[in-house]
């Protein structure tokens, strides 16, 4: 900790020394060094920062290269203005990577569509990757996209096809996925689908035993008739 925070405080003599991770370091210092480049990224550095990390996520180490991917999300919340550089950077591996680079790279996605929204292209193509993307935190990551941007237009068209599909396979599905399943079915209800109610997957003593529960929640939350009373609505 005190050689890390030592480089991050003499980041101008470390830029000017390129401290670099290097093939044949210790797993640890490639790291460390992924770390400091992120944190001491400027907006005169950091187009060499990311050329170099195009080069870093061909590396043969996978936990490399997923702390290299997740450290471009890092710049791109550091420095707003490269945010649109770094997000077309993250769907040109999605098309070229392998299995796991595609994961991290919709991960991290994921987290700067949350602050950059006005991506719709970017969203619709990544709905339409849903069905070759096999990783399951991958897979709940465009779930949870589809639902999260459904007040877009574009967005909201893909949704039902997507929750009926996604209805079909569920119990194929991993948990984590089911989860975002039942969160776009409440979300689509929520948006005034009717079909939604319908969709909601039937529960099956051989899921996971806390995705029956919230299943049954979410089933009960879809097809409870609205109250007509003054009674306050719940948030959800």
């Amino acid at each position: 900790m005190l050689v890390f925070c030592t480089l991050v405080c003499c980041s101008g003599f470390l830029m000017h020394l390129s401290p670099l991770p290097q093939v044949g370091e210790p797993s640890f210092v490639r790291l460390l060094k992924l770390q400091v480049l992120s944190l001491i990224v400027t907006p005169d550095t950091v187009g060499t920062i990311l050329r170099e990390f195009q080069t870093y996520v061909q590396d043969g180490d996978e936990a490399f290269v997923r702390a290299a991917i997740q450290s471009v999300g890092l710049i791109a919340t550091k420095l707003p203005s490269v945010a649109d550089r770094c997000l077309r950077g993250l769907m040109g591996l999605i098309n070229i990577g392998s299995n796991f680079v595609v994961a991290s790279a919709i991960i991290v996605i994921r987290q700067l569509l949350q602050q950059h929204p006005q991506h719709v292209n970017i969203i619709v193509r990544l709905a339409k990757r849903l069905s070759s993307t096999t990783v399951p935190p991958a897979r709940a990551a465009i779930v949870w996209i589809i639902g999260e941007f459904q007040s877009q237009d574009r967005v909201a068209r893909l949704a039902p096809d997507t929750l009926r599909v996604l209805a079909k396979g569920f119990r194929e599905e991993h948990s984590v996925v089911k989860n975002q399943i039942l969160n776009l079915a409440v979300r689509s209800l929520h948006r005034g689908w009717p079909g939604a109610s319908n969709r909601v997957p039937p529960i099956s003593p051989f899921f996971d035993i806390h995705v029956p529960c919230y299943a049954c929640v979410v089933r009960c939350a879809l097809c409870r008739p609205r109250s007509t009373s003054a009674s306050p609505t719940p948030p959800w």
